[in-house]
């Protein structure tokens, strides 16, 4: 297996699906870029119950189709606890990609982040009968 900038890798140089996106595998030490749309600050995921991981965490199974990835250590200490938060550019991609390989489930933050621009308010209602 090819090692893909310390947090996921390809297969043997075969054409194949990586990650979400068909064609061969990225060379050793790249990685495709992120789709544009950069999963916020906060925002969290966690493994899908469905997920298997081996038992040095290097190794995931699961998905739809089902997808065997193989993690670098920085990705493996991220999902130590069975998920992570957002936090830089290197875990919002790694999330993004375990995202649209069925390998965790999201967990968005429950308040808006400082840079987002949806605000909700909630306040009592009242109604008046005529």
């Amino acid at each position: 297996m090819t090692h893909a900038g310390g947090i996921l890798s390809g297969g043997h140089g075969r054409t194949s699906r990586f990650a979400g996106h068909a064609g061969p595998p990225p060379r050793p030490g790249t990685l495709p870029s992120p789709p544009p749309d950069r999963l916020p600050d906060g925002f969290a995921v966690e493994l899908a119950a469905t997920t298997h991981r081996s038992r040095d965490g290097h190794l995931m199974l699961g998905g739809s189709p089902p997808r065997l990835l193989r993690l670098g250590a920085a990705a493996v200490r991220l999902l130590e606890d069975g998920g992570f938060v957002v936090t830089d550019d290197a875990s919002a991609a790694l999330a993004r990609r375990l995202l649209d390989a069925g390998l965790v489930h999201p967990r968005p933050p429950l308040s808006p982040t400082p840079r987002s621009p949806f605000r909700s308010v909630i306040g009592p209602t009242s109604s008046t009968h005529c």
